[in-house]
């Protein structure tokens, strides 16, 4: 199965500021004004989602949680429906089958367009810079998936901030990161083939 999502201990670890032992606690710590309404509520889906925004860009970078070429953003949160833990990730993709059996069709005097290009050292999918966009158009396909998680196995929310909370967020995200593949990655897997 393709992982969608990972966590980088390593880079947390190596890079951590200040004598401490994790980036990711770090700015935890720099962020517990975020968490300022959940602490000791039965909320675990909004204290994950919170945990989740911390360990992703553009909060962390890079973050402390890592996702794979073809995610181009992630968000986890509490629905404001019926307060269930809801998903949203954009996936770079190809051209729809209609528009990629017949570019001549519908280029018009612009020439070939391109798709995704990918950074050859990560796999990392990116669109043009400003100076590729200057000689080629770019027509950049994404599809977002919208779904909802079980919230089991989600950390109960800390009473308050400091390092038992610290523990519950890395419990929150590995349960996430867990979660975000097991969706996930078989999409990606097909879009792949």
């Amino acid at each position: 199965m393709v992982i969608a999502f990972r966590i980088d201990e390593e880079h947390d670890g190596d890079h951590a500021s200040n004598g401490k032992i994790s980036r990711y606690g770090n700015y935890l710590r720099r962020n517990e004004e975020m968490f300022a309404d959940g602490w000791g509520t039965s909320d675990p889906v909004r204290f994950a989602g919170i945990a989740w925004s911390i360990a992703n860009e553009p909060i962390m970078t890079p973050g402390y949680v890592q996702p794979c070429g073809r995610v181009l953003g992630s968000r986890v949160h509490a629905s404001g429906w019926d307060g269930s833990l809801t998903a949203e990730v954009t996936l770079a993709t190809e051209w729809p089958a209609a528009l990629a059996r017949d570019e001549r069709a519908w280029r018009g005097e612009r020439g070939f367009w391109r798709s995704w290009s990918a950074v050859s050292y990560s796999g990392t999918l990116r669109g043009p810079g400003e100076e590729e966009l200057t000689r080629s158009p770019y027509l950049l396909t994404t599809s977002q998936a919208l779904f909802t998680l079980d919230a089991g196995g989600l950390p109960p929310v800390p009473a308050e901030p400091g390092p038992w909370a610290e523990q519950a967020a890395r419990v929150a995200v590995a349960a996430l990161v867990k979660k975000l593949n097991a969706v996930v990655g078989p999409i990606i897997e097909q879009l792949e083939k």
